[in-house]
């Protein structure tokens, strides 16, 4: 975890592509692997304690990103049995994903942002095949509870966000973070 904590990946000061690499470091540590960096960037693992590594995600000021590379990253948090932890200011966009894991909890003071899927191209329309197909994919992430708001109503924002509290997420049946 040192790694990771050194380039500020818990508090969101790095771009996500670098907060993923530690969480893939955070992930292998959780499958009873060390991960060592050689002078070259490439991983050399070592067996560990399984008991001692604890797979944990701790997410604060998460702006979201590619939907697909956020498919991804959740495919291999799900396998690897990650707890996700948003405990801190927001999450937003694809951030919102990690609410349909079975891990995750969430902080009341947290603010998470919905919106539709929208164009790499700011203001401009999706097809509307592709505005259905990505908004079900999105959605296909959410518990059912909020799966439902999703599709009926916070799709239907392209420009800006819908917030919503973690407290009012909890009150929904999100699991709150102790």
């Amino acid at each position: 975890m040192g790694l990771c904590r050194g380039v500020g990946a818990d508090k969101g000061e790095v771009p996500l592509s670098a907060r993923w690499n530690c969480v893939k470091f955070k992930m292998m540590q959780g499958l009873g692997l060390a991960v060592l960096v050689a002078s070259g960037g490439v991983f050399i693992p070592q067996q560990v304690d399984a008991a001692k590594a604890r797979s944990v995600l701790n997410v604060r000021n998460d702006p979201g990103g590619e939907l697909s590379v956020r498919v991804e990253q959740i495919k291999e948090i799900r396998a690897a049995g990650t707890q996700v932890r948003i405990v801190g200011g927001f999450c937003n966009s694809a951030c919102t994903m990690y609410l349909g894991l079975p891990n995750t909890c969430v902080s009341r003071n947290v603010s998470f942002g919905f919106h539709g899927p929208m164009s790499q191209f700011y203001g401009m329309a999706l097809q509307p095949d592709q505005f259905e197909y990505w908004s079900g994919v999105m959605g296909a992430y959410y518990p059912r509870q909020i799966r439902a708001w999703y599709m009926h109503e916070a799709r239907y924002t392209t420009v800006g966000i819908k917030k919503v509290s973690g407290r009012e997420l909890i009150r929904l049946g999100i699991q709150e973070c102790g």
